[in-house]
């Protein structure tokens, strides 16, 4: 008797924590028509020693070998997943691209923690994300003479400043692949108007309201730049002007919209 209740129990559990789940799962995907349920998805990659990425072929082949368009999700540096391409109003485009011959690759970036900004990290991940694709274009038919990167916040700032900026500043001595154009979808252009924003200032106010251990991972202006910003002003003005896209605007960078 006890072991039938015994079986019964984790039957019900293995239902209600795994199918249950899992069913959910499938029926979101296949109900926003997310990318990953069409055509052949390689997912996982390593492409340097923190982060990976996905890859997503086309569904029709168009092309000898495909134009690639990188996607780099948002969320202010500190959260998101490459996965989130399948949960974004990004969905129908991203099946049409496809359909119309070209390849994504959605990235992992280095995120802010506590102790540290993601900055230059995430930038210098950009970039390694299109030296992977130039080390592995034969393999995976990708055409390295046509690339687009299409951010989205963070995301967006990242694009740009990959877009706008030698590989060399940060780090990454090979040459990396030509961009051909950006699609900035709000992303932040000046940093400086992070610290004139009304949302910090609520932000600022709700975070007094918490426990002292946790209100340093509420403090974003300190999240992201890896120290308090109040404490060292000279600092804070040159790495907010270093990572701010706008001020590397000229007749080079490639076309944005």
């Amino acid at each position: 008797m006890a072991a039938r209740k015994i079986l019964k129990f984790s039957l019900w559990s293995f239902l209600l924590f795994v199918v249950l789940p899992i069913s959910l799962v499938g029926y979101f995907l296949i109900e926003t028509d997310a990318p990953v349920i069409h055509g052949k998805v390689y997912s996982h990659i390593q492409y340097n020693e923190r982060q990976n990425l996905d890859l997503y072929q086309p569904t029709k082949q168009v092309y000898e070998k495909a134009p690639v368009l990188v996607y780099l999700h948002g969320g202010f540096w500190a959260i998101g997943i490459k996965e989130a391409i399948n949960n974004t109003r990004f969905n129908g485009a991203v099946n049409e691209l496809r359909d119309a011959g070209f390849a994504i690759v959605s990235p992992e970036y280095t995120k802010a923690r506590a102790d540290r900004s993601p900055f230059p990290y995430c930038i210098e991940d950009a970039y390694e994300t299109l030296l992977w694709m130039k080390h592995n274009s034969e393999e995976y038919g990708l055409d390295m003479d046509r690339i687009g990167l299409l951010g989205e916040s963070a995301g967006a700032h990242i694009a740009l400043m990959a877009a706008y900026s030698e590989a060399s500043e940060f780090g990454v001595e090979e040459e990396t692949p030509k961009i051909d154009y950006v699609i900035d979808v709000y992303g932040p252009n000046d940093l400086k108007k992070i610290y004139q924003l009304e949302l910090l200032d609520s932000i600022k106010t709700i975070r007094e309201q918490f426990p002292k251990e946790y209100q340093d991972y509420l403090d974003l202006p300190k999240f992201l730049l890896g120290f308090d910003p109040e404490l060292d002003t000279v600092r804070t003005k040159k790495i907010l002007e270093t990572y701010s896209p706008y001020l590397r605007v000229d007749s080079e960078v490639p076309p944005t919209c």
